[in-house]
């Protein structure tokens, strides 16, 4: 009987281990996580360095994001999903990235920015579109449109607005972002070089000649042509050492009549700006200067010019021959 059993138990071990021996052991693979669905922003444009050094005004950036809810996901299309579209996040965001990468772009060129808040221009942008689709059998397509005016210091348009814009396109997979990211980075820097930079710089010079700045108006702070324009007076009298005083009469609102206001004696040679607040080369002819000749003894008397004859010619001759008074 305990033959039996002991014979029983080790053929019962040995099936055990026969079983053990003959298990495949199951492993579990983890599938690896997705690729991350991320267009990453980038300023690749390379503009010519120093392109506009040396100008007269500053330049400040207003840039507005008004594109609307439909456009606003930068992932406007793709045809890889049907009913939905890919969760596409964006860094930096597109916002802050444009502001940034502008003024980059634009120091680069040698554009002064934010340098005189008197008399800085502003360049006002409004952000339109800035979108990157996948389309089957076409791959990724970008686009960017701004919409540019640029406005002087006193608040007038300058530079109409335009519509700028940039594309980019190139094949490759619905799941490519890195390709996405290059074309949407491609449209941007297209939309930049789109921008009539050349006449920007422009604007920002100051002009030799107020003809070309017919509605500028002066404000003091040496912005205008008629503020560097230099012209030169010759007065000069019978009677030496009679005092010379100069008025301003104005016919425009949009200039004051001033006080006399003493220039020196006779006789007198030298150059003298205009510092006439409100003066623009367009009301020049509705505004004088009377110069007026003095001398104790004598009666006074006063000859007018227009500021606009002035402007062309540069230059006054007066000569006074004061009556003396009856003693």
């Amino acid at each position: 009987m305990r033959k039996t059993f002991i014979t029983y138990l080790a053929g019962v071990l040995a099936c055990v281990s026969i079983i053990s021996c003959t298990t495949t052991q199951v492993v579990t693979t983890i599938p690896p996580p997705p690729a991350p669905k991320v267009i990453n922003l980038d300023l690749t444009a390379s503009p010519t360095p120093n392109a506009y050094v040396n100008l007269d005004y500053g330049i400040r950036i207003n840039l507005k994001d008004v594109r609307s809810a439909v456009n606003h996901n930068i992932l406007l299309k793709h045809d890889g999903y049907v009913t939905t579209k890919p969760d596409v996040k964006v860094y930096p965001d597109v916002t802050s990235f444009v502001k940034e990468s502008l003024r980059r772009y634009m120091r680069t060129m040698g554009f002064r920015l934010d340098s005189d808040i008197s008399s800085d221009y502003m360049m006002s942008l409004s952000l339109q579109t800035f979108n990157v689709s996948w389309l089957d059998g076409i791959g990724w397509s970008a686009e960017v449109r701004i919409d540019v005016a640029v406005f002087d210091h006193d608040n007038r348009q300058v530079f109409p607005t335009v519509n700028v814009s940039g594309r980019s396109s190139s094949r490759g997979s619905g799941n490519d972002y890195v390709t996405a990211s290059n074309v949407m980075n491609q449209a941007y820097a297209n939309a930049l070089a789109d921008i009539d930079w050349d006449r920007i710089a422009y604007l920002l010079h100051r002009s030799s000649s107020p003809s070309s700045e017919k509605d500028k108006a002066v404000r003091g702070d040496g912005n205008t042509a008629l503020e560097h324009l230099t012209v030169i007076f010759n007065v000069t009298a019978e009677q030496k050492g009679a005092m010379i005083y100069y008025e301003i009469v104005s016919s425009t609102p949009e200039v004051k009549s001033s006080a006399r206001n003493y220039i020196d004696h006779t006789p007198f040679y030298g150059e003298q700006t205009f510092d006439i607040m409100g003066l623009t080369y367009n009301n020049a002819g509705n505004v004088s200067i009377r110069i007026i000749c003095e001398k104790d003894g004598y009666y006074s008397q006063s000859h007018e010019h227009k500021i606009s004859t002035m402007i062309d010619q540069k230059r006054i001759h007066d000569h006074f021959n004061l009556e003396k008074k009856d003693e």
